[in-house]
C-alpha cells in the first residue's frame, strides 16, 4: 500500500497495480507498455512520490498520478530483487540477494557484503533514525544491524519476517512463529498467544498517529496501545483472519491486505 501526495491509495498486487479513488478500483497491469509482475515494495521518494519496486529490478515512479518506468536496476539479478527502504540522508537503500546498495540521483554506493552470512538472500531491510540499517536474512538467527560499517547479529532463535521502529524510537520486531518483540533500549519485551495475541506468526506491523501499533498475524488482528490489546477476526468484521499487510493513511485509516 501507499498513499499519494493527492490522498490517492496505490495498491500493489501479484501482477500489476491498482489505484483506488472515489470507492473505485482502476487496474494497471502494464507501465510504458512493460509487464510489470510482482510488486515487492512501495515507499516515498524524497520528494513524497511513490516509488514501486517491480521483479525484473524495475523501480516505477507516481509522477503526476501517472505511473512511468523510473529506472531498470540492471547491477543487481533480478530474479532476486525487491527490497527498498528510505534512506535518511536521500534517496533509497535496494537490495537484492545479499548485496545492499544507496541509491541517489542515478548513482550507486554499495555496503560491504555481510562476511558472516554469505550466499543468502536479505528479506527485510530498514534504516532507523540513527541512520542504523537492520537486515534480515532467509535463514533463523539472521537479523543483523550494519552501523559504522560494522555487521553485527542479534541472538535470536527464530525468522524474522517484519521490522517496524515506532515514533518513540522502538523496534518491533514480527517473527514467523515466536510472536512479537519489542526493543527498548536493548530491553526486550516479547508479546504471545500467552499474552492474548491470537497467533505467534506476525505477518506485518504498522503504527498510527495516536502511539498504537497494529499487528497481523495468520488468525486475525491486534492494536496494542499502551499494554491493551485489542482483538479483531471473522466474529467481529473481518473480511479474513489471515492477513498480509497493513497500511495506515495520512488521513487515520487502516488498510488492511488479506
Amino acid at each position: 500500500f501507499g498513499q499519494s501526495v493527492s490522498g490517492t491509495i496505490w495498491i500493489g498486487l501479484n501482477r500489476g497495480i491498482a489505484r483506488f479513488e472515489n470507492e473505485h478500483f482502476q487496474y494497471f497491469p502494464l507501465v510504458e507498455g512493460i509487464d510489470i509482475g510482482s510488486v515487492r515494495k512501495i515507499i516515498n521518494d524524497d520528494n513524497n512520490q511513490l516509488l514501486f519496486v517491480v521483479d525484473g529490478g524495475i523501480i516505477v515512479r507516481l509522477e503526476n498520478e501517472k505511473l512511468v518506468i523510473a529506472n531498470k536496476l540492471t547491477f543487481f539479478d533480478p530474479s532476486n530483487f525487491g527490497k527498498m527502504t528510505k534512506r535518511k540522508k536521500g534517496g533509497v537503500w535496494v537490495a537484492a540477494g545479499n548485496q545492499i546498495a544507496g541509491f541517489s540521483d542515478n548513482k550507486l554506493s554499495y555496503l560491504p557484503q555481510n562476511d558472516q552470512i554469505k550466499e543468502v538472500d536479505i528479506n527485510t531491510i530498514i534504516e532507523d533514525n540513527e541512520e542504523k540499517l537492520w537486515i534480515n536474512y532467509s535463514l533463523k538467527n539472521s537479523l543483523y544491524h550494519f552501523k559504522d560499517g560494522v555487521f553485527s547479529r542479534y541472538p535470536f532463535d527464530f525468522g524474522v519476517r517484519s521490522i517496524l521502529e515506532d515514533r518513540e524510537g522502538n523496534m518491533w520486531i514480527g517473527s514467523d512463529g515466536k510472536g512479537l518483540m519489542r526493543l527498548k533500549k536493548r530491553n526486550l519485551t516479547t508479546l504471545t498467544i500467552d499474552n492474548g495475541l491470537p497467533s505467534n506468526a506476525i505477518r506485518a506491523i504498522t503504527s498510527d498517529d495516536n502511539g498504537g501499533i497494529w499487528i497481523a498475524t495468520s488468525d486475525g488482528l491486534v492494536y496494542w496501545k499502551e499494554k491493551i490489546l485489542q482483538i479483531y477476526n471473522q466474529d467481529n468484521g473481518l473480511k479474513a483472519n489471515y492477513i498480509n499487510a497493513l497500511y495506515s493513511d495520512r488521513n487515520g485509516g487502516l488498510w488492511i491486505g488479506s
